[in-house]
């Protein structure tokens, strides 16, 4: 099935996903086949039909949160080639983002910046496969498999497995 968006001489636009309709006031003033040949529909143009919901994204692991801990949850996923994709969620880069001077990270014996780190690690989670997207997953249903989330956009994720790596927020 194809997704596309349409519009018309009214400044309408109509959704069209199998079965193409319109919310267009004008158009319900018109008949049989004009209708037809103005949208192209092959069902009755004046039947009401609802929108579809989004079509989902499906990921064999789907991580939640782009703090050190997502991104390296996602380049060990990757690594091993499962397909991971991150979510970045509310603040990406997390808590490190608006640290200045990080003293206590492994492997850097000199004072390093929190975004300078955060960039590295985005760049090779993508770089191994990790796919990115910039959402914010407020509904997860946990449940049944696959596990459905839905962000704040309104996509539907789809995943085999879920990590949950949403951080810490600072209470200064």
């Amino acid at each position: 099935m194809q997704l596309a968006l349409s519009a018309c001489d009214h400044k309408c636009l109509w959704l069209v996903y199998a079965v193409r309709y319109t919310n267009c006031a004008n158009h319900s003033r018109l008949q049989g086949n004009a209708v037809r040949n103005h949208i192209g529909a092959a069902a009755n143009p004046l039947q009401k039909v609802a929108m579809s919901e989004p079509i989902a994204r499906h990921a064999p692991i789907v991580i939640i949160g782009s703090g050190p801990a997502g991104y390296t949850a996602a380049i060990y996923a990757a690594r091993a080639m499962r397909k991971p994709m991150l979510i970045a969620g509310l603040q990406p880069g997390g808590q490190l983002t608006i640290t200045t001077d990080v003293e206590n990270y492994p492997g850097f014996a000199d004072v390093i910046q929190g975004p300078w780190l955060m960039e590295q690690m985005r760049a090779q989670a993508k770089h191994v496969g990790t796919e990115l997207v910039d959402d914010i997953i407020v509904k997860a249903e946990l449940d049944k498999r696959p596990f459905r989330l839905t962000g704040d956009s309104g996509q539907v994720y789809l995943a085999d497995s879920v990590i949950i790596a949403t951080g810490a927020q600072a209470k200064w």
